[in-house]
């Protein structure tokens, strides 16, 4: 294996960055290293580890803060999202938190985007306004609408968003939020857990820091864990400030290894799951139960070209309109027989949930009305299953 992997292909990547296995004991696959604290040689290589500069054979202090197995899964975050380093989280929220927590402080002011993750909006709406952080959720397809909510005030410390927005499905404009976000000398922050590091690269059109749900595509709904990737210097801000000393959202080596393996398959995945997902869009835009539908691997997108600038392989998940209802879409989801009543996505089976009840369900009925989270909206995550019998479960679902 080469020991520069940094030039190979993203699917080559998921399967060989930071890892040599000659680094240890030429084991295929990487190691668990199942320990809390690790041994020094001496008491000074102690005070060099704990002052910052530990002796190169001697990095590791306690699993709190770095463990060998997650070094290995963090290399290769970093380099799959062309970050310089990543720091690993045992859940999205955990992650999200620890880098607020990080950059934050009373008095400061975040500027959201209003269609976000549902507990994503909880933890901004109602957590951070206690400890004296202004919140306001602007809508981040409007560019020019950010400019003014920004320009209202003297100072932001974060401007934040998703690159494909939970649970609508909208594109926005990483770039131009970008230039908005530095000259107002805020960090910019990009949750692209719906893109995955194969659809899109944020950093790479200004973002400062991106986060991840990574007990989506990136492990496959196996189990829960998170990521955050960006400049070295704020990784290791959000290291040993945010993850060690605010919210100690660690992820355990076991499951460290575990997302190292649901990596290994993140191309195969992620490439199977966007092309079902166009493929099941185009059949129920379609159909005559249902109004619209809203996805990445459909021309009618409403921001066509963002996902063209942005979107290098279609995300595996959309909204569908249906018309009706609450209740036609509860019958709806009651008569599948293959598709999961299920939140998240990314999982290898296919999802189907519906947001203003279930993932969003802490926005108020007024805040649902006004960001366009609606009653008839179900959210779709195709699954790897046979495209033919994903349809077909799908239409007599809908009769």
């Amino acid at each position: 294996m080469p020991h520069d992997t940094s030039k190979l292909q993203p699917a080559t990547q998921c399967i060989h960055a930071g890892y040599d296995p000659r680094e240890h004991h030429h084991a295929a696959n990487p190691p668990i290293y199942l320990t809390s604290t690790f041994e020094f040689d001496t008491a000074q290589a102690c005070a060099k580890a704990f002052a910052g500069v530990p002796e190169p054979c001697q990095t590791h202090i306690y699993s709190r803060l770095t463990n060998p197995t997650n070094e290995i899964l963090e290399s290769r975050l970093a380099q799959i999202e062309k970050a310089e380093a990543a720091v690993s989280f045992s859940s999205g929220m955990g992650a999200i938190s620890s880098v607020f927590w990080t950059f934050l402080k009373a008095g400061d002011v975040l500027i959201s985007s209003n269609r976000v993750y549902g507990c994503t909006y909880a933890l901004l709406a109602h957590q951070l306004t206690k400890f004296a952080i202004k919140v306001e959720f602007v809508d981040f397809t409007d560019i020019q609408k950010v400019k003014e909510v920004c320009n209202k005030y003297k100072e932001v410390a974060i401007l934040y968003t998703e690159s494909i927005q939970n649970p609508t499905n909208d594109v926005v404009d990483l770039e131009e939020l970008a230039k908005i976000a530095h000259s107002h000398k805020a960090k910019f922050i990009v949750d692209n857990t719906f893109a995955s590091p194969l659809g899109c690269n944020p950093l790479q059109f200004g973002a400062d820091i991106v986060v991840h749900s990574a007990t989506k595509y990136l492990i496959g709904g196996i189990c829960t864990a998170g990521c955050a990737m960006g400049s070295a210097a704020d990784m290791t801000m959000v290291r040993f400030i945010g993850l060690k000393d605010c919210t100690g959202a660690v992820l355990d080596a076991a499951m460290a290894f575990a997302m190292i393996q649901g990596l290994e398959t993140l191309d195969l995945r992620v490439r199977c799951m966007s092309q079902n997902a166009a493929k099941l869009a185009e059949f129920l835009e379609k159909h005559p139960a249902v109004e619209k539908v809203v996805s990445t691997g459909l021309p009618s997108h409403p921001q066509a070209e963002l996902v063209k600038k942005y979107i290098k392989i279609p995300n595996g998940l959309f909204s569908c309109y249906l018309k009706g209802g609450y209740d036609q879409c509860c019958t709806m989801m009651n008569k599948f027989q293959l598709a999961l009543r299920a939140v998240s996505l990314g999982k290898t089976h296919t999802l189907v949930n519906h947001p203003a009840s279930m993932t969003h369900s802490t926005y108020s009925v007024e805040e649902k009305l006004k960001y366009g989270i609606a009653d008839n909206m179900i959210r779709i995550s195709a699954g790897c299953e046979d495209i033919i019998d994903i349809i077909n479960d799908f239409k007599q679902a809908l009769e």
